[in-house]
């Protein structure tokens, strides 16, 4: 196997690496609803997660899935259903 590498101001830094992905959190490019579409920190699925992607909160708004006092999706909101379950899918091989 070849690495590439690169010289900067007395630095190896490696070109060929691929992105980090931040622990916790799906790469991107993942199935919307798999398994590894999740966001550990907020234990919902990385592709609805509000907190890492404010850009999201429109469409929850637009279908009026929004808790405004906890400014989350009503559908995530454990505060306003303490009996809410969301549950990572399961893994498939």
């Amino acid at each position: 196997m070849t690495t590439a590498w690169s010289l900067t101001r007395s630095l190896r830094i490696r070109t060929d690496a691929k992105p980090a992905v931040a622990a916790g959190h799906a790469p991107a490019g993942v199935k919307p609803g798999s398994h590894e579409d999740w966001c550990a920190e907020h234990a919902v699925p990385e592709s609805q997660c509000t907190l890492c992607s404010p850009d999201l909160i429109a469409a929850f708004k637009a279908t009026r899935d929004w808790c405004e006092e906890h400014s989350l999706p009503e559908s995530h909101c454990l505060k306003c259903n303490p009996n809410l379950k969301i549950t990572r899918p399961p893994q498939t091989n």
